[in-house]
């Protein structure tokens, strides 16, 4: 028995190159017959969203791109991973999942107590396209992996059939991307590389799964990942190392310290929400900082670092950082230990009167 009051949020993100208007045609046509039957099945409070990646397709669900509702909702494109669309002849653009899982599961407005998954299709490299799954596709599945887990967002992954024909080879790679996406992530996966699918069945079996807490379908799924992966058995590959999670107090001024220590060219991911005051006559703002602070520009050279006032900052070494709302495979500027720190005037008690928290979430991959 499900909870019909329970929360879904469901994202339906389609790689919008030629060879996929099929499939968002018949996905399309079905959607309504699959929610309807995902009701009876498995009853849920279901929000649904149909985006494309950097392209739309005409006539059906998928009228709006990732990139166009993301900055809707306020989100800096600066602080996008997918790359925009370069015009009629970047349709690798249009094919990059593996980027914008990452965009989605950070910055989507995912309703407060939902579970949260998106279903993603594609036919070809999950970094945007081709047939060749070499290291860096590999790495950047593993950074939309890192990004979902992080997040609690559960991976649904379909692949269709294939543009080209493949080698055996290939298309045993291709495959087992989509496979890891899905599994590491806790969701489910439909190959479907020679003909369409039963698109009605496929999103009402995706909607009734995406029901099931992500922590608990991540665990279920962890052997066949290990198998995929090579890993399985007394191979087994080490466990990704978890990420450093912590909370920097807006009134902290010394920051705080993560004992994270990195070497100059290794890769940082940093996540950051959550809301914080310069003093309790002042609005309420994000990591970003308050750039229409009063005291902005009055008072500039004095903060810690003279950028936005009340922004998250990462400091490493001696040297300071703006970090905002996060940065995707930034490279550390030098060696030391990474301390967060809250830009401030530092000294004279000054930030003893703030108020609020940012929640802080660190990935590092060696150089």
């Amino acid at each position: 028995m499900t909870d019909a009051s329970k929360k879904v949020d469901l994202v339906v993100l389609i790689d919008t190159s030629a060879s996929m208007k099929d499939e968002a045609e018949a996905l399309s046509k079905g959607m309504v017959t699959a929610i309807e039957d995902a009701k009876k099945a498995c009853p849920s409070d279901l929000r649904v969203q149909f985006l494309g990646i950097e392209g739309t397709f005409a006539t059906t669900e998928f009228t709006k791109t990732a990139r166009q509702y993301l900055t809707g909702i306020g989100v800096d494109a600066g602080q996008l991973a997918a790359r925009a669309h370069g015009g009629a002849k970047d349709s690798s653009a249009q094919e990059q999942i593996a980027q914008t899982v990452v965009d989605l599961s950070r910055h989507f407005d995912w309703r407060a107590g939902a579970e949260r998954a998106l279903f993603v299709l594609g036919d070809e490299s999950l970094d945007g396209g081709g047939l060749t799954i070499g290291a860096k596709a590999v790495k950047l599945t593993d950074r939309a992996i890192a990004a979902a887990v992080d997040n609690e967002v559960k991976v649904h992954a379909y692949q269709t059939t294939l543009p080209s024909q493949p080698t055996p080879e290939q298309e045993a790679a291709l495959t087992g991307e989509y496979k890891r996406l899905a599994l590491r992530t806790g969701g489910e996966y439909y190959i479907h590389t020679q003909g369409l699918a039963d698109f009605g069945k496929v999103l009402q079996d995706a909607i009734c799964a995406s029901q099931v807490p992500v922590e608990d379908s991540i665990k279920d799924k962890e052997k066949e990942a290990d198998t995929i992966e090579g890993g399985a058995g007394d191979d087994k590959q080490p466990a990704r190392p978890a990420p450093w999670k912590g909370q920097l107090l807006a009134k902290n001024e010394e920051g705080i310290k993560t004992g994270v220590t990195v070497k100059k060219g290794d890769r940082l991911t940093i996540l950051a929400s959550g809301w914080a005051k310069m003093g309790p006559d002042w609005p309420w703002h994000g990591p970003q900082g308050d750039k229409n602070h009063p005291y902005q520009q009055q008072m500039e050279s004095k903060y810690l670092l003279p950028t936005t006032v009340g922004a998250l900052l990462a400091q490493i070494g001696s040297t300071l950082h703006y970090i905002g709302t996060g940065v995707i495979d930034w490279e550390a500027p030098a060696d030391g230990e990474i301390v967060f720190r809250y830009n401030d005037i530092g000294g004279a008690g000054e930030f003893a009167n703030n108020d609020g928290a940012f929640d802080i979430t660190m990935r590092r991959e060696t150089a």
